[in-house]
């Protein structure tokens, strides 16, 4: 199937599990196990957790800790619950102090393990540091870097700064966990928000960036994004003024996640699809282009 690449002049250094889930995913997993087993520096345990799947994904994660017995994998299966109940049971296999979480459907580059625990190391005196959320490449539908911005808990207010890709503290990740309620996206805001708002912190990191892979399926359903913003600012009430939830709320609105998907298929090439999606909306949504902020908002992006 695949072997370790033989790693030598391995210095001391803090160790990392690497947790990935996985959900009916055997279409991009074997890359994204690919990517943790070519590592410079290979993390002290690679924990693959199976949520249910009712495709060939937990026989795909059992085929490379097979055939790379002397690489630390280990695949869990679970009966099907949902991302953040197999997450939660994962952390209480973890025994490193610090984890990097990999989607199925993403990648890392060869050196991304070394830099980001050399980076972890070097700010382990520091009893607030929390996690490290790096740079985005997308690939798949366009291509596109996406900079970690610096660490400020106030831009939580109209965003997550951080990727669920990310390296973070195993003990806060457990003391706080995947609340099930973010099932259907944004476990990872939060995760952090919720972490910072207990006075924690987050770093960029950008040495290495993450590889995410953009396609249909990697996507929040467009029309849940409002309902998880609702439940962002019901759960962190405390977090965002009564303006201030209500201004955000407005910002992932249908039709506000309507004009975001026309800018990703005008990023992705796809000219055509992109005129036909604008014309169902300009028929059957016209808010998308007519409502108060609907062509500033196309125009200010």
């Amino acid at each position: 199937m695949f072997s370790v690449p033989p790693v030598c002049g391995i210095i001391a250094r803090m160790e990392i599990t690497v947790i990935m889930t996985v959900y009916n995913g055997s279409a991009f997993l074997a890359e994204a196990i690919r990517s943790v087993i070519g590592q410079t520096a290979p993390p002290s345990e690679f924990i693959i957790a199976d949520d249910g799947s009712t495709d060939d994904s937990a026989q795909i994660a059992e085929s490379y800790a097979s055939s790379n017995p002397q690489f630390p994998i280990r695949v869990l299966r679970f009966p099907h619950r949902g991302v953040c109940a197999a997450r939660n049971a994962v952390l209480r296999e973890v025994k490193s102090e610090w984890l990097f979480n990999l989607d199925a459907d993403n990648r890392i580059d060869p050196d991304f393990l070394e830099k980001i625990t050399a980076f972890v190391s070097a700010r382990s005196d520091d009893p607030k540091f929390a996690f490290a959320y790096p740079d985005r490449v997308t690939f798949g539908e366009y291509t596109q870097l996406r900079k970690a911005e610096d660490f400020e808990i106030e831009k939580f207010k109209t965003r997550n700064l951080a990727d669920s890709n990310s390296a973070m503290r195993t003990d806060l990740v457990r003391s706080f966990g995947f609340d099930p309620e973010f099932d259907k996206g944004w476990q990872d805001y939060d995760l952090f928000l919720s972490m910072s708002r207990a006075g924690y912190r987050g770093a960029a990191f950008r040495s290495s960036p993450l590889r995410y892979r953009i396609h249909r399926g990697s996507k929040t359903a467009q029309n849940d994004r409002s309902e998880l913003m609702r439940k962002m600012t019901e759960k962190h009430k405390g977090f965002w003024t009564n303006e201030e939830a209500e201004k955000i709320r407005a910002e992932y609105s249908p039709e506000a996640m309507l004009r975001f998907r026309l800018f990703e298929l005008l990023w992705a090439k796809r000219y055509g699809a992109m005129i036909l999606f604008a014309l169902k909306c300009l028929f059957f949504k016209p808010r998308v282009f007519f409502s108060k902020n609907g062509i500033p908002k196309l125009f200010k992006k």
